[in-house]
């Protein structure tokens, strides 16, 4: 009885957090929402962003797309743990989004990032989730850099970055972004569909590209990127570091990688070309 009390308050809790966010936006009737895949740049963003402006809401979110976020939602309720607010925020926009008739107008920003170094990173990120424990484990010597890295290519889901897009922009705001040669000498482009306009930019551009990135899209004269979340400031980091120097990918990995959709997309042939140099010669190095 005590559990039902509890999941009916936490449930009550969640309608409550949706009605306050949809007031909220339909009164003001627009909203910045900054929206991608992890570990591709976006708490700085998000910091930057607020920092500018008071005036409009700017929101962080991973998950809209309704089955992905609906998996999220049950592995908390199945497990009786309560909603983080991010996803609780999620629920709330995932409705507003999908009700077209409500004239709220969404200016919407996402990251891409070369999906090797993406994949480490978010790894390393959810460290404890693959194995708890890991970095207690790595320093009392129960387990080794070469275990890690097993884990790593066992069971991290590699191709979530070829396939974010169309999960999470194209099936959310119905733009496809690859329906458009991306100008990969700018590093952006600013996609307009109905009430959503989407500011797509490559992280490996951001500190070059953004100034006149978000100058056009939020028509502010200036915009600074603050950096956070570095991976050096991580506990992490001194595993990641040795990971990173240590792995050794196969050949078929770094090839389904480099000719997918995704990247063949929004990086050049050179650029591609010095992305598999760095991880072959790690692989040399490796073997010498």
């Amino acid at each position: 009885m005590k559990h039902f009390y509890s999941s009916l308050k936490e449930r009550y809790q969640e309608y409550r957090s949706g009605v306050n966010l949809k007031t909220k936006l339909l009164k003001k009737k627009k909203a910045i929402l900054v929206h991608q895949m992890g570990k591709v740049g976006p708490s700085s963003v998000v910091k930057s962003l607020r920092d500018l402006t008071s005036d409009i809401s700017v929101y962080h979110t991973h998950f809209l797309n309704y089955q992905r976020l609906n998996k999220q939602l049950q592995a908390y309720r199945q497990k009786g743990k309560k909603l983080p607010g991010h996803l609780k925020q999620s629920q709330g926009l995932h409705k507003l989004i999908a009700d077209r008739k409500n004239n709220i107008n969404w200016k919407v920003i996402t990251l891409v990032r070369e999906p090797i170094s993406r994949n480490i990173s978010a790894f390393f990120q959810n460290l404890d989730g693959f194995i708890p424990g890991c970095l207690q484990q790595y320093r009392s010597g129960s387990i080794s850099i070469e275990e890690i890295i097993d884990v790593f290519l066992v069971k991290y889901p590699h191709e979530l970055p070829l396939n974010w897009l169309d999960w999470e922009i194209k099936s959310v705001f119905d733009i496809d972004v690859f329906s458009v040669d991306f100008p990969k000498s700018d590093g952006f482009f600013i996609f307009r569909h109905e009430n959503v306009e989407l500011l797509l930019l490559r992280l490996e551009n951001l500190g070059e590209s953004s100034h006149k990135a978000f100058a056009d899209f939020l028509e502010v004269e200036s915009f600074v990127i603050k950096k956070n979340n570095l991976a050096q400031n991580k506990e992490y980091f001194e595993v990641y570091g040795k990971v990173r120097q240590s792995i050794v990918f196969p050949q078929e990995y770094i090839d389904k990688m480099y000719a997918s959709k995704y990247v063949q997309h929004f990086y050049s042939k050179d650029e591609i070309d010095r992305f598999r140099a760095k991880w072959l010669r790690l692989h040399s190095e490796q073997s010498q």
